[in-house]
């Protein structure tokens, strides 16, 4: 679960001020303006999407909590995403809420016991 910040080079606790000094530094490395390498620019994306999760800190809490399918790397694009103040798990395409989620048959809402054929009209 701790990939986008690996691909950053930081600890699961960097603070703000570190994730973006880490993406900064990648970024001029990377970027394909600056580096013809064949693979700067997928390495620039890669670091591109976990800077910009890990600096939003809703994207960061449920990445923590989910992995990538918190953030919507699950089922097309699709993210399961909890409402803190209802504590009721919804799924979520592009940011917005598309409907509740309930994981049958299970204790956990855990994404990966959820299924997209799950989801309550």
């Amino acid at each position: 679960m701790s990939e986008f910040y690996s691909l950053l080079g930081v600890a699961r606790d960097a603070s703000e001020a570190e994730i973006k000094k880490a993406y900064r530094k990648l970024a001029m490395e990377y970027h394909p303006d600056r580096n013809p390498s064949p693979e700067a620019e997928a390495k620039f994306k890669e670091i591109t999407e976990a800077y910009e999760i890990l600096r939003d800190p809703q994207k960061r809490a449920a990445y923590d909590r989910y992995g990538k399918a918190g953030i919507g790397g699950a089922a097309g694009g699709y993210g399961l995403f909890v409402d803190h103040e209802t504590e009721t798990p919804a799924l979520h395409r592009a940011g917005k809420e598309l409907s509740v989620v309930r994981a049958i048959g299970h204790a956990s809402l855990q994404p990966d016991h959820c299924k997209l054929a799950d989801v309550v009209a």
